[in-house]
């Protein structure tokens, strides 16, 4: 399996496992997990900052799919892609995650629930809808709980850190710091992208609430758990942040 490789981290190491796993399905002829392949593999793009490779893996992930003609293979297909166009902006990310998310509900599993409303969520956000984008994630933390569903745990988080985000954006930082300490609550120990996404949200609600030592401290903790790791996009997004921070004040 190559999940220990990407929970730590070693997004180098993950690529490398999967892209091997995808050359034996293409030789062999299984096409069984091969869309599922290749979504791992255009999520690790993005994760490495590779935008325009984990569109192509996406792209082909959608027409392997086509060929399958399963309901799963078409969620993940679907999911990747509009990841992919989410992350590059293209301005069709908001079909494609209504199409995605349309599949997680026809799929109705808390997993598919979960990645398809947090894609939809972020190309809401992305073009301003922030009704629909807070609606979608009430709607699903409303029935997604990490005390019945402990695999669910990442997702939820992630969840949790959208709307954080989404909160501060509309004023609402005591909201926005619920939703940050559930965040910092469900990280699970090893995963490094949860532990530094929900640091990050923590740290913005700090700025947005005027502590700014706490907001660095935050930033830095993010930054040590990412560092060993391949995370390149979010690593360089924590970055800006510790950067928009300035420089500590003498003495402190």
């Amino acid at each position: 399996s190559s999940e220990p490789a990407g929970v730590i981290g070693q997004l180098d190491e993950q690529r490398r496992i999967l892209e091997q796993a995808l050359e034996h399905m293409r030789v062999s002829g299984a096409v069984r997990w091969m869309v599922s392949c290749l979504a791992d593999i255009s999520a690790n793009a993005i994760e490495r900052g590779d935008v325009d490779a984990a569109l192509k893996t996406a792209e082909e992930g959608v027409a392997t799919a086509e060929r399958t003609g399963r309901l799963l293979d078409r969620f993940k297909a679907a999911n990747a892609l509009a990841r992919g166009l989410v992350a590059t902006g293209d301005q069709e990310a908001r079909a494609a995650a209504e199409r995605a998310f349309a599949l997680a509900r026809e799929i109705g599993g808390p997993g598919a629930l979960a990645r398809g409303t947090e894609v939809l969520c972020e190309a809401c956000e992305r073009i301003g809808d922030l009704d629909r984008a807070g609606a979608l994630l009430d709607d699903a933390l409303g029935v997604l709980d990490a005390g019945r569903m402990p695999t669910m745990r990442a997702g939820i988080e992630r969840l949790e850190v959208l709307r954080s985000r989404l909160r501060l954006t509309r004023g609402d930082v005591a909201g926005a710091r619920r939703s940050a300490d559930r965040a910092m609550e469900l990280t699970p120990k090893a995963h490094a992208a949860a532990g530094a996404m929900a640091a990050l949200a923590a740290a913005e609600v700090a700025t947005a609430s005027g502590n700014e030592s706490e907001a660095r401290r935050l930033a830095e903790q993010a930054l040590a758990v990412l560092s060993p790791t391949d995370h390149r996009l979010l690593r360089a997004r924590v970055e800006r942040f510790a950067s928009s921070l300035g420089a500590p004040s003498p003495g402190r």
